[in-house]
C-alpha cells in the first residue's frame, strides 16, 4: 500500500522485562514516506524492516539503524517479504517471486535465485516466504490462470539453490489467496488464507495441508455467515492455531476443527508464538480511534493478560508480528492519521514473553466458545500439467495485508504451562559449535532433548548441574526444538544452528 502524502515516520521500541530491568523507549527516524510491509527477526537481537519503497532497514537491539539499502530493480519493483535463512544471510522476495540473497553485515546483494514461472499464469502476487527443513523455500500468494477471471492460492516450492521443484494452484470458482504458511515439526506444510468459493460466508478461512514433496493431504474451509480471513497461523504440539479478526481456531494435525474462541471489542491482526505461550495482537476501540491490543495466552488458550498500548491518538492498525528471540516478541503498527495535514507514523513494539503487567493498561478481553462450520471442499489444480477454464466474472483481487510475515518453526505447548520456563537460559542462539543451557533448578536433574524440523530426536543429554554445555557441531544448519524435561514439567525452546 503506497501513501502519496509526506508524513513523519516514527519508530519506537518498548522493552519490558520481568526481572530487574525496567521498560524504556528509543526513537529512530527512518524515512518520512515509507510504510513497512514486512518485519522479521535476524541474528542476535537485531531485526529487519522491509518497506513499500523496497528499502530494508536492519535495526539493532535498541532500535538504532545498522544499515539501510534499497533493493528495487526494473524486474522486482514491489518487495513483499524478507527472512533470515539457515546460512545467516537474508532472502528478500518480490511480489513476482524474484529472490535476492543479501549479505547480513553490509546489506550487499550476493545473488538472485533463479526459477522459471509457469507462462500460463498471470497476476502472480506472492506475499510470504519460508525456508523449509530441506533448505529449500516455499512461496505463497495468489495467481490467475490465463483467460480466468479469478485467482487461486498459489504455492511454489523451490530447491535450495533456486529452480522450481513444484508449484500448485488451490481453489474453486471464486477468488482464493494464500497469506500464511508454516512447516510443522513432522515436515508437513500448512497453507492458510481465504476462499470465496467454499464455506458459509462471503469469505472464509481456507487451509491446505501438503507434504513437502507437494502431495495434497487435505483441504479445509472454516467459517460462518460473516467474512472470515486468516490473520495468523502458528503450530502447536497437536496441530495448529489460526486466528481471524474475531476468532481463534484450534485445529488438529488431521485438519479437523477442535475448538473455537470468539470475542467482541477486539480485532485480531496476527499471532506470535512464544512457547509454551502465544500472543494475539490487534486493535482495541478507543472512542473514535483505536489502540494496540496485546493478549497473552497460555498453551491451553487461557488468557493470562490483556493490555492496550497507546492513548487517544489517531487510529492505530497493527500489521505484522514476529518472535525476535525465545523470550521477546514484537509487532509493527501503522497510524494513518487524519485531517487536513495527516501525520502517519509506524510503531514497532518489543515486549518480553513473560507478562504484560508493566506495559500499557489492561482491557477487557473475554473469549467465549464459538460456533463454526468446516468442510472439505476444494479442487487441486497442478499448474504444470493442467489448464483451468474461466468460471466466474468476479474480479475482486484485494489482497489480505494482515498476515504474519515470519513464523519460526516453534511449537506452542498444549499442556498447561508452569514456571519452569523462567528458570532456563540458553545461549548462544543461533549456535555454532556448542550450546550452553543454564537451569536454575535446585532438586533432581533434568533431561535435554533436541528435535529437528522433521520431529526426529537428534540429541538427548542429562543435565545434572546448573550449567550444561552441549556439542551441536555435528548438527546440520536449521531450526530445532529444545525440549527440557524436569519431573512432570516440559518446556520447549527454539534453537537455530548456523555453522
Amino acid at each position: 500500500m503506497k501513501f502519496k502524502n509526506n508524513s513523519f515516520l516514527f519508530l519506537f521500541f518498548l522493552f519490558s522485562f520481568t526481572l530487574q530491568a525496567q521498560p524504556f523507549c528509543v526513537g529512530v527516524d527512518l524515512n518520512a514516506t515509507e510504510t513497512p510491509v514486512a518485519y522479521a527477526p535476524a541474528s542476535g537481537t537485531t531485526s529487519l524492516v522491509l518497506t513499500d519503497e523496497g528499502n530494508v532497514h536492519r535495526l539493532d537491539g535498541v532500535g538504532s539503524s545498522w544499515w539501510s539499502r534499497n533493493y528495487n530493480t526494473p524486474q522486482a519493483t514491489i518487495q513483499t517479504d524478507i527472512i533470515e535463512v539457515f546460512n545467516g544471510n537474508f532472502m528478500l522476495m518480490s511480489q513476482n517471486g524474484i529472490l535476492t540473497e543479501i549479505e547480513p553485515f553490509s546489506g550487499n546483494v550476493i545473488n538472485t535465485l533463479p526459477w522459471e514461472d509457469d507462462p500460463n499464469l498471470e497476476d502472480e502476487r506472492l506475499k510470504t516466504i519460508i525456508q523449509t527443513s530441506d533448505s529449500g523455500f516455499v512461496l505463497c500468494g495468489s495467481a490467475r490462470k490465463r483467460f480466468s477471471a479469478t485467482t487461486d492460492m498459489y504455492i511454489v516450492k523451490l530447491k535450495p539453490s533456486g529452480g522450481l521443484e513444484w508449484a500448485k494452484l488451490l481453489g474453486g470458482e471464486g477468488n482464493e489467496d494464500a497469506t500464511h504458511v508454516i512447516e510443522t515439526a513432522n515436515g508437513v506444510l500448512v497453507v492458510a488464507g481465504f476462499t470465496e468459493s467454499f464455506g458459509a460466508g462471503s469469505r472464509d478461512v481456507y487451509a491446505g495441508i501438503f507434504t513437502l514433496a507437494g502431495g495434497l493431504i487435505t483441504t479445509r474451509t472454516f467459517g460462518d455467515a460473516s467474512a472470515n480471513i486468516t490473520t495468523g497461523l502458528i503450530e502447536t504440539n497437536s496441530g495448529f492455531l489460526i486466528s481471524t479478526r474475531q476468532e481463534l481456531l484450534r485445529i488438529n494435525g488431521a485438519g479437523n476443527l477442535t475448538n473455537v474462541l470468539t470475542w467482541t471489542g477486539f480485532t485480531a491482526a496476527g499471532l506470535v508464538p512464544r512457547a509454551p505461550r502465544f500472543v494475539l495482537f490487534g486493535e482495541v476501540p478507543n472512542g473514535t480511534d483505536a489502540n494496540i491490543g496485546v493478549v497473552l495466552f497460555n498453551g491451553s488458550a487461557q488468557v493470562i493478560a490483556a493490555q492496550q498500548l497507546g492513548t487517544a491518538d489517531p487510529e492505530i492498525r497493527p500489521m505484522r508480528g514476529t518472535l525476535l528471540t525465545s523470550n521477546e516478541f514484537a509487532f509493527t503498527a501503522l497510524r494513518p492519521g487524519s485531517g487536513a495535514s495527516p501525520q502517519r507514523s509506524v510503531a514497532v513494539t518489543k515486549l518480553d514473553g513473560g507478562g504484560l503487567s508493566c506495559c500499557g493498561s489492561p482491557f477487557s478481553f473475554t473469549p467465549v466458545p464459538g460456533i463454526f462450520t468446516q468442510d472439505t471442499g476444494g479442487v487441486l489444480t497442478d499448474i504444470i500439467t493442467q489448464q483451468r477454464n474461466p468460471v466466474s466474472t468476479n474480479t475482486n483481487l484485494t489482497p489480505v495485508i494482515n498476515d504474519l510475515c515470519f513464523v519460526p518453526r516453534l511449537a506452542v505447548n498444549d499442556a498447561t504451562e508452569t514456571g519452569l520456563e523462567n528458570m532456563i537460559q540458553m545461549h548462544p542462539n543461533p549456535a555454532n559449535d556448542w550450546l550452553l543451557i543454564t537451569l536454575e533448578i535446585a532438586d533432581q536433574p533434568a533431561t535435554i532433548v533436541i528435535v529437528d524440523a522433521k520431529g526426529r530426536t537428534v540429541l538427548r543429554q542429562r543435565a545434572e548441574q546448573k550449567n550444561t554445555q552441549i556439542d551441536v557441531s555435528t548438527l546440520a544448519n536449521g531450526y530445532y526444538t529444545v525440549r527440557i524435561e524436569h519431573a512432570a514439567d516440559v518446556v520447549h525452546q527454539s534453537l537455530v544452528v548456523q555453522h
